[in-house]
């Protein structure tokens, strides 16, 4: 039996609008939203909410890079030192709270293992909503 290709498509770096209006005319919907997310910006809240509701997997890039300011604010450094984890994890583990895939880089080991250990914290929902508001 023959098979037939899977038709994926993956776009990135896109508002929820411009994911609305392809999702609108799109034979094939995105499979995959994938954007640098800003704090800032309410961690694209408004990009995650488009893609959930249209079975999309959102992905986050430059988590870190792009969040410095956010990283060294006094709220998130009491959460990790609570956790008695860095900021990272936190971040990482905020990330995967709210349904993000995280997208992260490094050649470094111990990074490496700490990036995959934010999957074992466990964020309360208060250190949530502070999070959400950096």
């Amino acid at each position: 039996m023959e098979q037939l290709p899977v038709k994926m498509l993956g776009i990135s770096n896109v508002t929820a609008e411009q994911i609305e209006t392809l999702c609108d005319f799109a034979t094939v919907k995105p499979s995959f939203v994938q954007n640098r997310c800003f704090a800032q910006l309410g961690w694209d809240s408004d990009v995650r909410r488009v893609c959930e509701a249209n079975g999309i997997i959102y992905q986050g890039f430059s988590l870190l890079t792009a969040n410095v300011r956010e990283l060294a604010s006094p709220s998130i450094r009491r959460i990790a030192a609570a956790h008695q984890v860095g900021v990272a994890q936190i971040v990482f583990a905020f990330a995967l709270h709210v349904g993000m895939v995280c997208l992260t880089g490094t050649t470094d080991a111990q990074h490496m293992t700490e990036d995959l250990a934010a999957r074992e914290i466990e964020l309360s929902k208060g250190e949530i909503e502070i999070i959400s508001r950096c």
